[in-house]
């Protein structure tokens, strides 16, 4: 073997044993895949996450009263204790179901303690979230309507078309539920909760036609003395650390289970519905990725080894350590830019797949772009392989000319 044939080209090196390299290369690539697809998801979940509370104050902390001894006659103790500026208190009651077009839907109703032509409103889909809303058409129900037997109710504008058509006027509307028939005399404006929860029943109806999502109407809350949420309004925004010790003192009163939390605590903690399922994703993704980079420094490995005698010639024409190493790294290197430009590709196609799936359930698209979804997978691969591949390159590059030529 001249000198001269010894001075080849990275890729014309690679080339000797494609299929190795291929297998390399593949391995690498679908590594590269699995971790900024792992990336893209724990951000999607944040992002979703920040999306479901987006229209929730900081200053409104959300309690939860279901199993307490709180009704409509005591409720403002809850705010008392705290000295809110105002509160709302709301109860949530099933309301039977009826035929829209092919489809049965369960409906329920929010009778709301203080009905008001702007107001917030607990969300529909996601716990410990509020929705601002306001009155844009007919009017309130109130306490006269109640004491007069009317069957009076609200409801929001995309709820009004899905439920009485898009041509209906929505006010004077009636619908039978359990024997009862309730009359429209209010319009809400839409909410993003009312509208994603409105995209849920298009966009599959079998599916989110189940017992746990309903049709929300909006009843002033004179008919019922239960109450199962409460709203308290404050002048300031309320941290974690405020709404802790302000859990300590509803513990230390005689309101009985009462829990308390706002968006903040719900964010922090992961309360998105798909969190534990995308966290199984998530650790799928990083064992593959972990299996496929093995696979790849023991073939690299197996290569470094098979060429023990190139790395002997090398050596008796003068190469140093650092030249081996150099030129063997190079051949790593080039492999890694090599699945990087076939791994980004594909994990964008997927990445896009799964934004589609959980934007369609939402009423915006979700696809956040942070370079560190591209960026951590390519560093962190490329690091592990050029060290895992740099042992083996020491250790053949230090040895004796003589003992290499006996690797087999």
């Amino acid at each position: 073997m001249s000198k001269k044939s010894l001075n080849t080209s990275v890729l014309a090196r690679l080339n000797v044993n494609k299929s190795r390299t291929f297998l390399v290369i593949f391995s690498l690539a679908v590594a590269i895949v699995c971790l900024t697809i792992s990336g893209f998801i724990s951000y999607t979940v944040k992002e979703t996450d920040t999306l479901q509370f987006a229209n929730t104050s900081n200053n409104t902390v959300f309690a939860n009263v279901t199993n307490s001894n709180i009704n409509s006659s005591n409720v403002s103790k809850v705010g008392e204790y705290f000295s809110a500026s105002s509160y709302n208190y709301f109860s949530k009651n099933d309301l039977g179901s009826a035929v829209l077009g092919q489809m049965s839907y369960l409906f329920e109703s929010l009778e709301v303690g203080k009905l008001q032509e702007k107001m917030i409103l607990p969300s529909f889909t996601q716990y410990g979230a509020t929705e601002y809303t306001k009155l844009i058409g007919g009017r309130l129900v109130n306490g006269n309507d109640i004491a007069l037997g009317r069957n009076f109710i609200l409801v929001h504008n995309a709820i009004g078309k899905f439920v009485f058509g898009n041509g209906s006027p929505i006010v004077g509307e009636k619908i039978e539920l359990s024997g009862i028939v309730y009359e429209v005399v209010g319009i809400l404006n839409d909410t993003p909760d009312i509208l994603r929860l409105i995209k849920m029943f298009n966009y599959d109806n079998v599916k989110y036609a189940s017992s746990w999502t309903k049709i929300p109407l909006i009843i002033y809350g004179g008919k019922s003395s239960h109450v199962g949420d409460v709203l308290l309004f404050f002048d300031g925004s309320i941290k974690i650390d405020t709404l802790g010790s302000m859990q300590k003192t509803i513990n230390n009163s005689n309101l009985e289970n009462v829990f308390l939390t706002t968006a903040e605590y719900q964010i922090v903690n992961k309360s998105y519905s798909g969190t534990a399922s995308s966290g199984i994703i998530d650790i799928s993704l990083n064992i593959v990725t972990v299996i496929l980079c093995i696979i790849s420094t023991i073939i690299i490995f197996i290569s470094i080894k098979e060429r023990a005698s190139e790395i002997a010639v090398r050596k008796s024409f003068g190469a140093t350590t650092t030249n081996i190493v150099a030129m063997f790294l190079s051949e790593v290197v080039v492999g890694i830019f090599i699945a990087v430009c076939y791994g980004l590709p594909v994990a964008t196609i997927i990445m896009t797949f799964i934004s589609h799936n959980i934007s369609k359930n939402l009423n915006t698209f979700v696809f956040p772009l942070n370079w560190d979804i591209f960026i951590f997978p390519i560093a962190v691969i490329t690091l592990t392989i050029c060290v895992l591949a740099l042992i083996p390159l020491l250790v053949f590059s230090k040895s004796k000319i003589v003992n290499l030529l006996k690797v087999t």
